[in-house]
């Protein structure tokens, strides 16, 4: 601002020539794009490598908002570099040259509120949730086992390890990450799976966190709560991963499920 206001003043005192003041300008431009590229750079390295700051929100967070927000403020760049070509060539005369800008960096701005109000709802309800939870018994273990095999009793281990540290919670769980916390190889857990649960590794992880969801459905304590923020704090990483799972193990959506009397 400082340096606008003198450059003015040398202008409309006629110390400088009047096109200096388009020079200066066009310098100002520049400068303050390299510096919003650089902060841009250094933004996406945060977002994208933030296990140093690793929180259990952050941690099971769905990102790929600020993917998309990156997308277009990659776009708004663009049309930004756009501008100043067009304004140091004199193709597009001002201040026609700034209206593609300053649209981009409009439909940024409300996009920005939208999600900013959007995913504040579904942080505020996932910590109010996870108080809750606390409250609540823990989940139970399902249905009997058969310890008659060996296969029965390695299984009956597996279930046991997911249930009692919740692993299906875990949005990032994968059948190599799972084998190598319990010391067995993806082909052999894979196959204790199918065998013994009837499932694959997908449906038999998305089965408990159907399961965890129908729990919190079922408490009244839950009724203020969104579908998305349950669904994202039982494990799925994203709403239609999280209806589609419910209704093939349910055959009803968690809506529905939700507005059904308490058996």
């Amino acid at each position: 601002m400082l340096t606008r206001t003198v450059a003015n003043i040398m202008v409309v005192s006629a110390a400088w020539p009047a096109h200096y003041l388009s020079i200066y300008n066009t310098i100002e431009d520049v400068i303050t794009l390299a510096f919003s590229l650089f902060l841009f750079y250094k933004s996406i390295n945060i977002v994208f490598q933030f296990k140093p700051i690793d929180t259990p929100i952050l941690a099971f967070d769905d990102l790929k908002w600020l993917k998309w927000f990156f997308y277009l403020g990659g776009g708004v760049f663009a049309l930004w570099i756009l501008f100043i070509v067009f304004n140091v060539t004199g193709w597009v005369a001002k201040p026609y040259s700034y209206y593609p800008l300053r649209l981009g960096s409009s439909i940024l701005i409300y996009w920005v509120g939208y999600q900013a109000f959007f995913r504040c709802t579904i942080l505020k309800d996932r910590v109010l949730l996870r108080k809750e939870i606390r409250k609540k018994s823990r989940l139970n273990g399902l249905g009997p086992r058969d310890k008659e095999s060996r296969g029965a009793v390695a299984f009956a281990e597996v279930d046991d390890y997911v249930l009692s540290n919740q692993k299906f919670l875990n949005p990032y769980l994968s059948l190599e990450s799972l084998a190598t916390e319990l010391g067995k190889s993806t082909s052999n857990l894979s196959k204790l799976m199918n065998t013994y649960a009837g499932h694959n590794f997908s449906d038999y992880i998305n089965n408990y966190r159907v399961i965890e969801a129908k729990r919190l459905l079922a408490y009244p304590d839950f009724d203020a709560y969104t579908m998305v923020a349950i669904g994202l704090e039982c494990g799925f990483n994203s709403k239609s991963t999280f209806y589609t799972s419910f209704k093939k193990f349910t055959g009803l959506t968690p809506t529905t499920y939700r507005t059904m009397p308490v058996s």
